[in-house]
């Protein structure tokens, strides 16, 4: 399986993986194959927009882990390059289902 560089910035949902600007999701809102952000209740302006149009567009998402510091949310970590399909903002918030790991990221 291919490893790729993942460089992303704090504040910016996105991280850039080759060429393109990949979303960035939480390891921890992954459960097995699914992907569920509670946060993404409701999820229909500011930084929302974008991001939910990239992972409906592009079918990707570069996974990661966290850490906090001073009550902020940091990258602690790329894990993989994966897609992803079925893509909704739902009642329970941001879902979506992973469908295979395209490369490992570091």
């Amino acid at each position: 399986m291919p490893t790729f560089k993942a460089r992303g910035h704090r504040g910016n949902w996105f991280a850039r993986i080759g060429d393109d600007d990949v979303p960035c999701v939480w390891l921890q809102w992954r459960n097995g194959n699914h992907y569920l952000d509670p946060h993404g209740k409701g999820a229909t302006d500011g930084k929302w927009v974008k991001y939910i149009e990239a992972l409906r567009r592009d079918r990707k998402v570069a996974l990661t882990g966290k850490h906090e510091k001073d009550g902020k949310w940091l990258r602690d970590g790329y894990i993989g390059l994966f897609e992803i399909a079925n893509v909704a903002i739902t009642d329970q918030g941001l879902e979506f289902d992973f469908v295979r790991r395209i490369a490992n990221l570091k």
